[in-house]
């Protein structure tokens, strides 16, 4: 996911938390993401077993600026597609 400000100001990324949650909500991981410049980044492996196949997910990010109070929400959603092998 790509940060960005509506204002042309340069910001710092100071942390990235995601949760990613099933279809009746329950949180099946919740770990820092990844950072690299205005883009956040959340690795999901889809081979834990926590993960089942034809099903879809949310990840949730949760991003904090250095020196804004407040925290950015976005969500996405996945779907695990069935492996062919």
């Amino acid at each position: 996911m790509e940060v960005r400000r509506r204002k042309n100001e340069d910001f710092e990324i100071d942390s990235v938390n995601c949760r990613v949650v099933n279809n009746i909500g329950e949180v099946i991981d919740n770990t820092p993401g990844n950072i690299s410049g205005n883009e956040v980044y959340y690795f999901l492996d889809s081979t834990r077993e926590e993960f089942v196949a034809d099903k879809v997910y949310t990840v949730c990010f949760e991003v904090e600026i250095v020196g804004l109070p407040k925290i950015i929400i976005a969500n996405t959603k996945v779907k695990i597609n069935k492996r062919s092998c």
